[in-house]
């Protein structure tokens, strides 16, 4: 286990598919499944739900108010204040595996970490903050709310296979949490 790393999953409000966080996909909230299985990896002593709802509680986990009015970066530089050193998640990526998870803090170096998917796209929702860069994102953000690219300057990039990157799917609309549902060949 990384000494003070914790996994820190971040749940906004959608505009396009309002309270996805909490539908079921197997007869599981969305974000309880993240978080269990951010849990089986035993990697973290502390996960929490990183939360702009303002009464989200999802039985069996940790929820924190995310009381931040802007945009993700400011998110995750509150998250920084609180918790310092994080793997982010995103709280709508139900199938995101612990060999991933594992992977990715094995990687860990102590300099922020980011995942490049097999497309090339950074993923800001599965990447490791810390303090070291809190001063110069915040600076960046006061001039450009563009978090992708002070990834790609600023972070470690560890490439994604094919199949890895499949892990990266994100339920945005009742289409995606169709597929996804479907996708999780769920027992009838």
């Amino acid at each position: 286990m990384i000494p003070e790393v914790k996994a820190v999953i971040f749940v906004k409000n959608s505009e396009r598919l309002p309270g996805k966080h909490l539908m079921e996909i197997c007869g599981e909230p969305m974000v309880r499944r993240i978080y269990r299985n951010i849990e089986s990896t035993g990697l973290f002593d502390y996960i929490v739900i990183y939360s702009k709802y303002s009464e989200l509680a999802v039985e069996g986990c940790n929820v924190e108010r995310d009381q931040t009015t802007g945009t993700l970066i400011d998110s995750i530089l509150s998250s920084i204040k609180l918790h310092g050193e994080f793997l982010a998640v995103g709280g709508d990526m139900p199938f995101l595996g612990a060999d991933l998870i594992s992977r990715l803090v094995k990687e860990y170096d102590g300099r922020p970490l980011s995942v490049v998917d097999s497309d090339g796209t950074v993923e800001p929702l599965l990447s490791i903050y810390n303090p070291s860069i809190f001063d110069d994102l915040y600076e960046s953000s006061r001039h450009s709310k563009e978090i992708y690219r002070f990834i790609r300057e600023r972070f470690v990039l560890l490439e994604l296979e094919q199949d890895e990157s499949s892990e990266l799917f994100n339920v945005n609309t009742q289409e995606d949490l169709n597929e996804a549902r479907r996708m999780a060949n769920c027992p009838k």
